[in-house]
């Protein structure tokens, strides 16, 4: 199965890269994958594409790449993103 390490902060990640390059097996491969942050009020992304893919992503890394290290990297809730990137509604 593969090993998954979530992240509070998509900032964090190069620390978390970093880290993981010194403590890995030889040859293991990393994978980062970046999501909506999870509603408190549900649980789930807010972004319907993230919650979609996310049993698909999984179930493909248990199938393809059992030993792999998963990165998972949160990017903020909709508000914090789309005033980053300036989308305004």
């Amino acid at each position: 199965m593969v090993q998954s390490i979530r992240l509070e902060l998509a900032d964090d990640i190069q620390d978390k890269i970093n880290k993981i390059s010194e403590e890995a097996v030889v040859g293991s491969k990393v994978y980062v994958l970046f999501f909506g942050t999870e509603l408190p009020s549900t649980g789930q992304s807010w972004c319907p594409d993230c919650y979609e893919a996310d049993p698909h992503i999984r179930n493909a890394f248990d199938k393809h790449a059992p030993s792999a290290i998963l990165i998972e990297a949160p990017v903020g809730t909709r508000e914090q993103l789309s005033s980053e990137i300036s989308i305004k509604n």
